[in-house]
């Protein structure tokens, strides 16, 4: 009797090996890499949120390293498809939780910066703030939505917004910096451009930017104090020491 259930056992566990053999070795192909691997998938899984951001995490450092032709435009088109999918989900989901502002706040940067919507992108950040008024990211987005519109009025008002949030707020300063450079704002850039030293004095971006609003500015002096602070910073930076040399 206990020979039969032992026979029985074996057989049982042999037919289970067999079985899952036989599903390792059809996914040795699928293994070639991760992205292999993750394309495989997702046509298992199309409705995983997930699975797409992974996959177009891994395409984004090939796609900036194939020159350009085909197989980079392929590859870009594929990432946009990933990017479709994540809207059309993240869409469901706030159907579902309209008051979820994050998820919003993270479609509209979908549209803004991959699917080229700027405009869409607006309405999901000015919803994402009607629910949060102190969310700065989605400020800093709108603003950059307008920017991307060409409507600078606009992008230097929410740019400045999100400053007035957060002093800390990097991004902000550089894009403003652009803006009223735009426009000529000359005199509010260096305005701006005197904050962000003040709270990044190790940016050696931000010493330069000012620098150079100086000089527009006509005002030499402290244009190139400007400089000497950003070589302080990065005493090896050849190219910075080359542009006071030919200004001088």
């Amino acid at each position: 009797e206990k020979g039969k259930y032992s026979l029985s056992f074996l057989v049982l566990t042999t037919g289970i090996l067999i079985s899952f053999s036989a599903l390792t070795i059809s996914r040795n192909s699928d293994w070639k890499d991760l992205l292999t691997l993750f394309r495989k998938d997702v046509k298992k899984f199309d409705d995983s949120y997930n699975l797409h951001y992974i996959i177009v995490n891994a395409l984004t450092p090939q796609i900036f390293k194939t020159p350009e032709g085909p197989k980079r435009k392929e590859m870009i088109e594929e990432a946009l498809s990933h990017y479709r999918k994540i809207a059309e989900l993240v869409e469901i989901g706030i159907e579902k939780y309209p008051s979820d502002f994050t998820s919003k706040n993270n479609l509209g940067t979908i549209y803004v910066n991959y699917l080229l919507t700027p405009e869409k992108a607006q309405s999901l950040f000015e919803q994402a703030i009607a629910l949060k008024p102190d969310y700065v990211e989605a400020y800093y987005n709108l603003a950059y939505s307008y920017e991307k519109r060409n409507m600078t009025d606009s992008a230097i008002k929410y740019y400045e917004k999100t400053i007035g949030l957060d002093h800390y707020h990097s991004r902000a300063y550089s894009q403003l910096h652009k803006n009223y450079l735009t426009k000529n704002e000359y005199k509010k850039a260096v305005l701006y451009g005197q904050k962000a030293v003040k709270y990044f004095p190790d940016h050696t971006e931000f010493f330069v930017n000012l620098g150079n609003v100086y000089l527009l500015e006509k005002d030499t002096l402290n244009g190139i104090k400007c400089f000497e602070q950003a070589v302080e910073l990065e005493p090896s930076n050849n190219d910075l020491r080359a542009q006071i040399i030919n200004f001088l």
